[in-house]
């Protein structure tokens, strides 16, 4: 049906779950037009609708063939940036295409094959070589050949060698340089502990990274920073115990009656995670009240989110809050409490009989 509308089809063509027959006719149609120059007035949205097809995940090896060796190079980039790993051959035609736009749209595929990526890294294109030092996929050989003789530093990519990474924050100890390094989850914890110590401000960088030792969060950690400590708390890399024992010195009554906001924000971390026992969670029932300022009630979301709530919480949070009734989709709640607003829906609207589904 979408597939009628004119403004549609790129959207149709480019989505996953477009029919291949409708692909196949989509294609048939198009090609035509952008081959014809008398219409040029339809030219540029057939062209738009074949680069959708190209992206398609979906769109078989044999359509593929056929736009790749399309004389529009918008086309052949729309095959390169392709959503699932390319045919070796199909590689093979694009890494080597004449245009630098179509071998960059191929770097920036992260479905792409490191033998792909190792070829596109010795490119003759400052462009390319760029691009494809940010790809995951690079090898780390290839990494760093184009720090060596390219000056190419890709101080995110994951792949990049232990070493490499190193010399990136000697050479370059830039704000900009060093906030690429605290992000990326292939940085050992030592660098990212010496980060840590020189550069505050990427301390949410460094809160955040999976790759953070324990002995660094434990450092960064700091109640009266709660913002960044809620950052700690949810890193896997904190340990359970440590987790508890925030939770413990916390406590949600000391929180709630000392009215300390910064506590709360911490609270919003255990109410939404899924290392928090039934016992930690039922412990939030003492919050759940009618009105109350805006960090209850984002605390009262954050517990409809754990999908670990009990029920008796979640069916808490309903009681004060009738409007809200997002709290009745949550897994959690019982048959009973659902009855009870069964029959609220049929009284409200006169309603009879409202089917048990």
């Amino acid at each position: 049906k979408l597939s009628k509308r004119k403004a549609t089809l790129p959207g149709v063509a480019a989505h996953q779950n477009a029919p291949v027959e409708l692909i196949e006719k989509l294609v048939k149609d198009k090609l035509g037009i952008v081959s014809d120059l008398t219409k040029s007035d339809k030219h540029d949205d057939a062209i738009d609708v074949l680069v959708g097809i190209a992206k398609n995940p979906n769109t078989t090896t044999d359509i593929l063939e056929i736009l790749v060796k399309h004389p529009n190079p918008t086309i052949r980039s729309g095959v390169a940036a392709h959503r699932t790993v390319l045919d070796d051959g199909l590689a093979e035609i694009l890494v080597q295409d004449e245009n630098e736009g179509v071998r960059v749209s191929l770097a920036n595929n992260d479905h792409i094959k490191p033998e792909i990526a190792a070829v596109l890294a010795k490119d003759e294109s400052s462009w390319v070589r760029t691009r494809i030092s940010y790809n995951p996929n690079t090898p780390p050989s290839s990494l760093r050949d184009l720090a060596d003789h390219y000056d190419e530093y890709a101080e995110s990519n994951p792949n990049a060698p232990e070493d490499l990474l190193g010399s990136f924050f000697d050479k370059f100890p830039t704000k900009i340089s060093v906030k690429l390094l605290a992000e990326n989850t292939g940085c050992s914890g030592s660098l990212l502990h010496k980060i840590a110590l020189q550069f505050e401000e990427c301390n949410y960088s460094i809160a955040s990274n999976p790759s953070t030792e324990p002995e660094t969060l434990r450092l960064l950690f700091d109640y009266k920073e709660a913002h960044l400590s809620s950052y700690i708390l949810r890193n896997p890399s904190f340990p359970d115990a440590d987790f508890y024992g925030v939770w413990k010195r916390l406590t949600v009554e000391n929180a709630i009656e000392n009215s300390a906001e910064d506590y709360l924000e911490l609270l919003e971390v255990f109410a939404e995670s899924s290392r928090s026992t039934q016992e930690m969670l039922k412990e939030f029932s003492k919050v759940i009240v009618k009105g109350g300022p805006m960090r209850l009630r984002i605390l009262h979301s954050a517990l409809k989110r754990n999908l670990e709530t009990p029920a008796e919480v979640v069916e808490q949070i309903y009681i004060y809050n009738e409007s809200d009734t997002w709290g009745l989709c949550h897994k959690n709640i019982s048959k009973e409490f659902l009855g009870k607003y069964v029959r609220i829906v049929e009284e409200l609207f006169g309603l009879s009989e409202v089917s048990e589904q």
